[in-house]
């Protein structure tokens, strides 16, 4: 329902191929084949040392966090709040978009979307690393896939229910 709702009247509409993420405790994707929507399930596909949502979700994030810092924290919005301006800010979402672009390449090859988009509480941080993200997905990709951030938050959920057979 979220990425019909983006497709309907979202971040991705005028578009028809498109895939969807929507990240934060965990890891959920979709894709929209010939006007029908998918649960992808892949946040249970083998992914660098684990699998895809031990890479792209808010666990990542504090996990990785305690390992570079020493410092526990409790989400993705305590990080940005409380230690922005730490030394180990920049290469944390360094890292994560560089993850989730590989993460979107792989998803991209098997689907063939016209585009992109994410959303989810993570996705609120899009300032810290959706350009970075862009940037290493056209290094892989050798073009530029739109990777949008969802306009309608948790209502294209309601706008994608609202379109459904």
């Amino acid at each position: 329902c979220f990425l019909k709702g983006e497709l309907f009247c979202g971040s991705l509409s005028g578009f028809s191929e498109a895939i969807g993420l929507t990240l934060g405790t965990g890891l959920g994707t979709s894709h929209i084949e010939k006007g029908i929507a998918h649960d992808s399930n892949l946040w249970k596909m083998p992914f660098l040392d684990g699998i895809a949502e031990d890479y792209i979700s808010t666990r990542w994030f504090t996990k990785r966090f305690e390992e570079l810092t020493g410092k526990s924290v409790k989400d993705v919005k305590e990080i940005i709040d409380e230690h922005e301006n730490s030394d180990h800010f920049k290469a944390l979402f360094s890292e994560f978009s560089s993850n989730l672009a590989k993460f979107i390449y792989r998803f991209a090859q098997s689907k063939k979307p016209l585009a992109a988009v994410i959303g989810g509480n993570i996705a609120n941080a899009e300032t810290y690393f959706l350009a970075d993200t862009r940037k290493h997905l056209f290094e892989m990709m050798g073009y530029s896939l739109p990777v949008k951030k969802s306009i309608l938050g948790e209502k294209s959920i309601l706008w994608g229910a609202a379109t459904s057979h």
